[in-house]
């Protein structure tokens, strides 16, 4: 879904990737929209990595669930690499930020010890975070 190679009938581009209407219709029908890769990239990540980073596909994946502050096999998120873009030139942060999202932030970002201190349902949330 995040090429940017196209497919032709004939003459004609039939569609052209990523597209997020392709991508839409993936999730509709259960694709997981946080699955990750063996280097722990979700969609979203792969979405950022295209330079540019085509903000109606972000928005698809950010409707269907994905978290702009799970973060890759190497710490980084949707936002960190953005390199040449600025995230509230893709989307509005504030649609998209949960409160439970801003805590298991921080916990991550001060390296907060929270191993016993928090339910063990909420550990895997905060590592994604």
């Amino acid at each position: 879904v995040c090429s940017s190679s196209s497919t032709l009938v004939g003459r004609y581009q039939a569609c052209r990737f990523p597209s997020p209407d392709l991508v839409d219709m993936l999730l509709e029908v259960g694709a997981d929209v946080n699955a990750r890769d063996d280097l722990g990239n979700t969609p979203l990540h792969l979405a950022a990595s295209n330079r540019p980073c085509p903000p109606a596909l972000a928005r698809v994946l950010l409707a269907h669930g994905a978290h702009l502050d799970t973060r890759d096999g190497q710490g980084r998120t949707f936002r960190d690499l953005l390199q040449g873009q600025e995230l509230h030139h893709i989307v509005n942060p504030l649609h998209y930020t949960k409160l439970s999202c801003l805590a298991a932030r921080v916990v991550r970002d001060n390296n907060i010890k929270f191993h016993g201190q928090i339910p063990y349902s909420l550990n895997e949330f905060v590592l994604q975070h």
